[in-house]
């Protein structure tokens, strides 16, 4: 049996392994640190940033003064039918309303035309079913 470069060489080959890993976990842990410094810093800028938005939203809100009811215009050519149609909306607005919460007005309303498209057509269907 033949030896190789005895027991030298060895020893050099281990410390020198030893010295990568030890600067690979280094390196590892360095970088983990600024990952997680740096997701901490968005953290606290997007934090800081959405506090800023909801003061500068509140300050709005109190800035709008609520509008003032218009009362409604009934014009002399009404039909019964519109007025029914009218009263039949304006409960449904209301009874929506309070189930939210909110306080709806309604300013005005038109009838929506048999000749609008088929996508038009669809949405306001669409948007009726959900009720």
């Amino acid at each position: 049996m033949c030896r190789l470069g005895g027991g030298k060489m060895n020893s050099i080959l281990v410390s020198s392994l030893s010295e990568t890993l030890s600067d690979g976990v280094v390196t590892f842990l360095l970088g983990m640190a600024i990952v997680f410094l740096v997701l901490a810093l968005i953290i606290l800028v997007i934090k800081v940033m959405t506090a800023l938005m909801d003061r500068k939203s509140e300050a709005k809100k109190k800035e709008i003064p609520e509008p003032e009811p218009v009362p409604a215009i009934a014009s002399a050519e009404t039909e019964p039918e519109q007025e029914e149609l009218i009263a039949v909306i304006a409960a449904a607005v209301a009874c929506m309303a309070q189930a939210e919460g909110k306080r709806l007005k309604i300013r005005s309303f038109r009838r929506v035309g048999r000749d609008s498209s088929a996508w038009g057509q669809s949405g306001r269907q669409d948007a009726l079913n959900r009720f």
